[in-house]
């Protein structure tokens, strides 16, 4: 139990640093900086997923069906700019 703790914690804060992150590079002007906060988001995405969802203990076809789902959003974002 103390080590799930232990690892929501970690994960939790590892999600706030991201969303820090992102908010920096949306600050900025830098150019592609799109692609950094997709990815960043897509992390947000998996980590949430299989770590508070608990997908990590699903079926294999609902842990394909969110790999899918991230791979279609990255494709989208790239063919939108």
């Amino acid at each position: 139990m103390k080590k799930e703790i232990k690892l929501n914690t970690i994960t939790w804060l590892a999600l706030v640093l991201l969303i820090v992150v992102s908010t920096l590079f949306s600050e900025n002007g830098i150019e592609n900086s799109y692609l950094i906060i997709a990815s960043l988001a897509v992390i947000k995405f998996l980590s949430v997923m299989f770590q508070f969802v608990e997908a990590k203990h699903a079926h294999i076809v609902w842990k394909m069906v969110s790999v899918v789902f991230v791979l279609v959003y990255i494709i989208g974002i790239i063919a939108l700019y």
